[in-house]
């Protein structure tokens, strides 16, 4: 038991790590895209706002679908990281816990993002 919440708080850990950084207005741009084009694909819940700085989607009451927030969270020097926030159950990693599940969605989110832009 012990050693699985260690492996989860290291997934947690490594989701937070890795989350996309931009530096420039172009590539914050299109980083954005990118997580609107993920979230779109990702979930049955409409997307409720898009700014430059948000994307949100509606959501839902029951809690059984995935919703999803991605701020450009300001880092200084004109760098940004841009962080996914989930909610939700979803069937795919139905059996994890919430934060192991908000963990692999983050990590999913990254990699998409990294390996397009």
């Amino acid at each position: 038991m012990e050693q699985h919440r260690q492996d989860v708080s290291n997934l947690i850990q490594k989701s937070l790590n890795e989350a996309p950084i931009c530096k420039t207005k172009e590539s914050c741009d299109t980083m954005m895209e990118m997580a609107q084009v993920w979230v779109n694909t990702n979930t049955e819940m409409k997307i409720q706002t898009v700014t430059s700085a948000i994307i949100e989607t509606y959501t839902d009451p029951q809690g059984s679908r995935i919703s999803f927030t991605i701020e450009k969270v300001p880092l200084g020097k004109s760098e940004y990281q841009i962080m996914l926030h989930s909610a939700g159950n979803g069937s795919v990693i139905e059996f994890k816990s919430s934060a192991e599940k908000e963990a692999m969605r983050r990590n999913n989110f990254n990699a998409y993002i990294k390996s397009r832009t």
